[in-house]
């Protein structure tokens, strides 16, 4: 598979990502997570969230410019470029604190959830409730688009890493099941 179009199709994701989360967390969309913050004080939290989760997403959307620029070209025998593999590790790392970013935003919703189970009246706990499970949800799909998107990185920086060294060992039993014992060892690097 050519490398710079495993790149592009990652960019495209992340964009659709970036897009999305913003929309939301601006009040933009139909999730009301600003709102539902709002409603219970907690809008500066929701801020610095939203803030760090920016950050990170200009932050992992330059360093994928940076690594798709910096593709080898396909067919390429070349070794993998170290700053190249940094880069992408980087962005693993980024897509990483975003996630633990979406499940701060996930308990700070749960904890309101809470508040309102205990203070609020029926009908009040039920609209909160329902409000609070759309954004969860909404969250939940967020967090396994972040997961889909490391998962084409790895996949990618394992397709960029030639093997340095092969190491393959085993044994074979001639006992009652005949069972087999391989061990498969691959060291990358330069």
């Amino acid at each position: 598979m050519d490398p710079s179009f495993s790149i592009e199709t990652i960019i495209d994701d992340f964009d659709d990502l970036h897009r999305e989360l913003m929309r939301e967390l601006s009040g933009e969309g139909s999730i009301n997570v600003p709102q539902i913050m709002e409603q219970h004080g907690e809008e500066q939290k929701l801020a610095n969230i939203r803030f760090r989760i920016d950050a990170l997403l200009r932050a992992v959307r330059d360093r994928l410019s940076s690594v798709s620029r910096d593709m080898p070209a396909e067919g390429s025998r070349a070794e993998i470029n170290p700053a190249l593999e940094g880069q992408v590790r980087k962005t693993l790392e980024e897509l990483s604190q975003l996630e633990a970013l979406a499940g701060r935003l996930n308990d700070l919703l749960t904890m309101i959830d809470l508040k309102t189970s205990a203070n609020a009246s029926q009908s009040i706990r039920s609209a909160v409730s329902t409000a609070i499970a759309t954004a969860k949800t909404w969250l939940s799909v967020i967090t396994s688009w972040i997961k889909r998107i490391s998962a084409q990185l790895w996949n990618l920086l394992c397709g960029l890493m030639t093997p340095k060294e092969w190491k393959l060992g085993g044994k074979v039993g001639t006992g009652i099941l005949g069972l087999a014992d391989v061990t498969l060892e691959i060291t990358f690097g330069p």
